[in-house]
């Protein structure tokens, strides 16, 4: 978050005034009419409220694919009297998929 300089000036005058004397509470509130949606603001809105849930709910639904995936190269594999499918770790997996990635 950016601190504008009007922004900080103000309180280290509040600040100032208040050396030395008691506080109990303060309250610090920021106009609403000054304040202007720039384009990272706007960027960070849609990446949280529309790629990222696309994305989530994408990665979910590859999972699952992958899952049934494995479940039916597991039950054609038993029907054909072999043993079952070698189905590698998420390390060696990652690191197969970085493999044929970088070609």
């Amino acid at each position: 978050m950016r601190v504008q300089a009007f922004k900080l000036q103000a309180l280290k005058k509040i600040a100032d005034d208040l050396r030395g004397v008691p506080i109990d509470v303060v309250l610090y509130v920021d106009r609403l009419d000054l304040y202007r949606v720039d384009s990272l603001d706007q960027a960070y809105l849609l990446f949280q409220k529309v790629i990222r849930p696309v994305l989530e709910s994408n990665q979910r639904r590859v999972e699952a694919d992958e899952q049934r995936v494995w479940t039916l190269r597991g039950l054609q594999r038993k029907a054909m009297g072999l043993h079952a499918a070698n189905k590698p770790s998420d390390d060696v997996a990652k690191r197969l998929s970085q493999m044929y990635d970088d070609d």
